[in-house]
Formats: C-alpha cells, sequence, structure tokens
C-alpha cells in the first residue's frame, strides 16, 4: 500500500484517539467515502461521464481497502453521482460502515501508520489501535510545505487539503494565516484550467456533502 494514498493520509488526519471517524460529523464521514471515490476515479476503476458513475474494463482488481467502496459503485453504476451520494446515507450504516473502515485500517497497520494504545476504564483495560503522531505531522508537513512554499503541488494533496477544508481540519492543524493562505491557494487552483479533473472531483465531493447531509 502507498502511505501517499490519498484515503490514507486523510484518515491519518481525522481519526480520534480511539481510531475512528469522529461521532456527529457528517462531513468527515462523507470525505472518508469521497476520498475513496476519488482514488478508484483517479486510479482508473471508475470514470465520472458527466455526473455519472461507470465502470472500466481495467481487468484487476483495486487495491484491498477500497473494495468496499468499488463494490457499491458496481451496483450503483450507471447512476449520477447525486443518486449514488443517496444511496450511500441507507447503504454505510451499521456493520458496511464499519467493514469498510476496518478494511483501510487494516491496511494501514500493515503500513506502520499504526500504534497500539491502550486505555484504562470502569471495566479494565481496552486496546485501540490510533494514528501514529509521526505519520500525522508527516502528512501536516507535506501539505505546509507543498501549499505555503513555491514549487509544484501535486493532484494528491490539492484534494488532500480540499478534504480537510470541506471538514473544517485546516484550523485545526494550521494558524488563522496558513488556513487562509491554503483557502487562497485552493481557489486560485480551481481556476487554473489545467485543472479540469480536480474541479470534477471536487464537485463531486460537494455533491457528496450536500445530498447525504440532506437525507442523513
Amino acid at each position: 500500500m502507498n502511505k501517499e494514498a490519498l484515503t490514507m493520509e486523510y484518515l491519518l488526519c481525522v481519526l480520534d484517539e480511539e481510531g475512528k471517524l469522529p461521532t456527529f460529523s457528517t462531513e468527515k464521514e462523507i470525505c472518508f467515502y469521497a476520498a475513496q471515490l476519488i482514488e478508484l476515479i483517479d486510479l482508473g476503476w471508475v470514470v465520472l461521464e458527466g455526473k455519472k458513475l461507470q465502470l472500466t474494463d481495467k481487468g484487476s482488481e483495486p487495491p484491498v481497502y477500497l473494495e468496499p467502496m468499488f463494490e457499491i459503485v458496481k451496483k450503483s453504476k450507471g447512476k449520477r453521482v447525486a443518486d449514488f451520494a443517496g444511496n450511500l446515507t441507507f447503504t454505510l450504516t451499521g456493520k458496511p460502515r464499519r467493514e469498510m473502515l476496518e478494511a483501510c485500517l487494516e491496511v494501514m497497520e500493515e503500513a506502520n501508520l499504526l500504534e497500539t494504545t491502550v486505555k484504562k476504564g470502569l471495566l479494565g483495560t481496552k486496546e485501540y489501535r490510533t494514528v501514529k503522531a509521526e505519520e500525522k505531522d508527516r502528512v501536516i508537513q507535506k501539505i505546509r510545505a507543498e501549499f505555503l512554499e513555491e514549487g509544484q503541488i501535486s493532484e494528491e494533496t490539492v484534494l488532500l487539503g480540499c478534504l480537510l477544508d470541506k471538514t473544517s481540519l485546516l484550523k485545526k492543524y494550521f494558524s488563522a494565516y496558513e488556513a487562509k493562505m491554503l483557502k487562497q491557494r485552493l481557489k486560485e487552483l480551481r481556476k487554473a484550467p489545467e485543472n479540469k479533473l480536480i474541479n470534477e472531483m471536487i464537485d463531486s465531493v460537494d455533491t457528496l456533502i450536500a445530498v447525504i447531509a440532506a437525507t442523513a
């Protein structure tokens, strides 16, 4: 597994102290789904034709941590992104939701991105898989370097910055000045004609958030 995978880098930034997606945060959960969908598109298993999702004839299976989302897309092929987003609200509850996150956590653990944390409670101790602080910092420093310094910004970093902006996490990891500069840079990048695909992906994230939030 590539440590630079968008879904993994997003999870490094968003998982809580128990290695879970924060509860009562629709945007953070939606952006987790969106990161996987964006990866499937970027890696060539799914294409976005207009506003509809289509499968490609790639002839191989996607990475194991993307398989649960790929199976959902399979059932939704030919549907508009808006309809797909609405289906996620009803599909990803309870067990399917846990299985999707677990598939990612298992791969992250194998890649040495997580560590075991032991917490004491009234009923004894409990172990959790939590994000390694140095791995989270690595991702944050990469975003800071690419956005705030002169040089090339990768598509993945642009999209990760977008997801952190959508989930209001920029202010958690960056100073007020840095967050303002990041937001400004995102706006500039979206206007650039060579970033047409990035714009389409970000528009899809906006659609996912709007539709799922409305039906949640």
